[in-house]
Formats: structure tokens, sequence, C-alpha cells
């Protein structure tokens, strides 16, 4: 009979790394045999999604693609569960080897995917992190409870999700992947994460559940205390997507930042795209706008200016020249907000210095986008936002003893 009494919340005991390894792909057979399970009713519902897709695409030619999709997928579903069941399986194995000192530092010295194709690959970035996001939400609390007992079978104070193997980012670039290779047509590359609303991907839930309690059948916190309790609390309750689901605070903000056209009946069906495309983009004051096309011009390029001449360049800097008396009252809101989101990211002492000197470049065409689209304050999936949100997180991978020829440094430096 195994004992229990290996791990407790109070006093957790270390195992050696083999045995820590050992472990953590033991729970990638686990997980892969509850997600294999599904595979077969995935591939249905995903095929059918996309022929019935096909009847409401904007385009043609998407239209075709995607019915000519989801019937070669109806036809062959076992080329896809043979290619999603190993990808999936390489995946879920990759992910836990980065607990590995050895295999992380393997894994960092290989060519980020950024420098094949750099626009792609951002923006297939972007669609998953969108299609993950509200995954992780339905599931935060058992994610929670996973983070805690990875963290005692290593003997780390903590697991984010962000460094949790089995998190839906994982398996949903998984099945990402796998779809990509079922069907190499590129114009076909995004329709699956199109496809992926809610009752549409894989259940997670029995699949975390079995991973937990294959941890709690070896000993590792059979019962999770109170600090699980109070982190629980603290920061893995569901947070709603954005904001528009409070509209008390919806309504507030639209009066700091919205135009006075602007309504908003707090619905949760709320559709901003298409709020857009009726009223047309919000103008820049013309004084405002002219003065930012300077200033554009004049930046200086990283590599032949000083850090006095780019921190002249700081929005912290230029909104004290902005002609005050020409923006909107939301306009000057928008402007400190944009401030102090960018100052934010330049105290931060995980970037290093070179990349805040890139993502610096970006502060004059995000300030536009927000001045332009309001919606980026109510969006936390608004591509500009999820744009920043990435360029920050990648930098700090970047290999600074390989100075500017790292591949991800180039990848940065040519989408900025």
């Amino acid at each position: 009979m195994v004992s229990n009494s290996l791990f407790t919340a109070d006093n957790a005991q270390v195992i050696a790394p083999s045995r820590q390894r050992e472990v953590l792909h033991s729970l990638v057979v686990v997980a892969c045999a509850r997600i294999n399970s599904q595979l077969d009713d995935f591939a249905g519902r995903l095929s059918a999604a996309l022929r019935a897709g096909s009847d409401i695409a904007s385009e043609g030619r998407e239209s075709n693609i995607s019915f000519e999709a989801g019937k070669l997928l109806e036809k062959n579903q076992y080329p896809f569960y043979h290619l999603a069941s190993s990808e999936t399986r390489n995946a879920l194995q990759d992910a836990v080897d980065l607990f590995d000192p050895l295999m992380r530092k393997v894994g960092q010295g290989s060519a980020d995917g950024l420098t094949l194709v750099p626009f792609e690959v951002m923006d297939n970035r972007l669609l998953l992190d969108r299609a993950a996001r509200p995954l992780e939400i339905e599931h935060a609390e058992a994610l929670a409870a996973l983070n805690q007992r990875i963290a005692a079978l290593l003997g780390r104070e903590q697991v984010t999700t962000a460094d949790n193997p089995f998190r839906p980012g994982v398996i949903l670039a998984a099945m990402d992947k796998a779809w990509r290779d079922f069907h190499p047509q590129p114009g076909s590359h995004h329709l699956m994460l199109l496809q992926m609303s809610s009752g549409l991907f894989l259940e997670l839930a029995p699949v975390l559940q079995a991973v937990n309690e294959a941890l709690v059948a070896v000993g590792i916190l059979p019962l999770l205390g109170d600090q699980y309790q109070i982190k629980k609390s603290a920061g893995n309750r569901a947070r709603p997507k954005d904001v528009r689901s409070n509209p008390a605070l919806v309504q507030q903000l639209r009066q700091l930042f919205g135009s006075p056209e602007t309504s908003f009946d707090g619905a949760l069906s709320f559709d901003p795209a298409a709020q857009r495309l009726g009223r047309g983009p919000i103008a820049i004051a013309p004084a405002l706008s002219a003065y930012l096309a300077e200033i554009q011009q004049r930046l200086p390029m990283a590599a032949q200016s000083t850090a006095a001449e780019r921190s002249a360049y700081r929005l912290s800097e230029l909104q004290q020249k902005m002609p005050r008396g020409a923006m909107s009252r939301a306009d000057e809101t928008t402007v400190d907000v944009m401030t102090r989101t960018f100052e934010a990211v330049f105290r931060d002492p995980h970037i290093p210095q070179e990349m805040k000197d890139l993502i610096s470049y970006l502060q004059i065409p995000v300030l536009k986008a927000a001045l332009i689209d309001k919606e980026f304050f109510f969006e936390d999936t608004h591509p500009a936002r999820r744009l920043i949100s990435l360029l920050t997180t990648s930098s700090m991978g970047w290999d600074q003893s390989k100075g500017r020829s790292d591949p991800l440094y180039q990848a940065i430096h040519s989408n900025v």
C-alpha cells in the first residue's frame, strides 16, 4: 500500500531529481490516456463546426477551405487521431522536460520558431493565447491544486499556471500543431483555433483530475492545507475575461475613455468589432496626430542613439510636450494610462535593457491604437495589448551571450 505521508501540507520532503522526472513523465501517460479517449469525439465536433462555419465565412475562398477541411476530417479521423495523440505526448513531455535544468539548457539553445515566419508565428500565438485563457479560467481551481502538488514534488515554493506542463495552452498548442500537419494548406491553419468555442474543445476537467489523483496516489499532498485555500481565494479564482462583465465598471470606464456618442447596454453579447465597423474608428485630434507623427519621424535608431536620447523619447517625457489644448479629456486619460503602462515595462528588472529599448519603439504606435480604438481598455485580448504582453514575456528568454545575433532578438527586432 502506498503511504500518503510522503508529502504533507506542513512537512514536504524533496525527492531525488531522477524520481521527480519519473513521476512527472508518468503523469504524461495519465494525461494522454484521458485525452486520447476524447479525440474521436473531438474530431467529430471539429468536423461539424468547420462545415457549419463555411456558411458564415466572410469570404468565399475561406468558406470553401473551411467546408473542404471539415469534410476531409470527417473522412480521415484516424490519421488526425494519430497526429493529435503523438503531438500531445510530445508537447507534454517537452513541457515536463523544462523542469530539468539540463533539458531546459538544451531547449534554450535551439532556434525560436519566431525566426522562421515571425509575423505568422506572432499571430498564431495570439490566437492560441486567446483560446487558452477561457480554459484556464474555467479550470482555475484544478490547476491551482496541481500547481501546488507539482511544486511539492519538485521541492519548490510554488509553480505557477504559466509553468504547469499540463496547462490548457500546452494541450491546445498540440492540437493546433496536429491540425496544421493534418491539413497543411496555409489558408486553413487558423481555422481550428477560431472554432475553439465553449463545448467544442476537449473536456479538460477529467484530465486535470486524473493527474491530481495520480500525484495523490504516490503520496504528494493528499490533503491540501490552509496554504492552498489562502492561495486559491487570493489568486486563483476565476476572473472575467474582460471588464464588460461588470456593467458598473464599464460605465465608469466609458465616461473616462468613451466618446460622447458611445453607448453600451451592459449585455455580455456586446460585440466591439461590430460596433466599430458600424461607426468607424475615432479620429485623433489633428494637433495631437501631427505631434505624434513628428515624434515618430524623429525617433533615433536604437543602435545609433545614447541612453539619454532614448530616454528623451519615452512617453513620460513626451507627455509634458503634447498639445493639451487640442486633446479631449478622454485623450488625456488615454495618454496618461499608456504612459504608466510603458513605465511599468521599463521598470521591470527581469526585462533586459536592450529589449526595453526595442519595446520603446512601440510607444507611439500603441498609443495611437488606444486613441483610435478605446476597446483597447476593455478587452484583455485586444491585439495591441497581447502584442505588448507577448513581446515582454518573450524578451526574458533572450540569450544575452549571443547578443543581437540571437534569433529571438532578431525576431523581436523585426516585428517591432
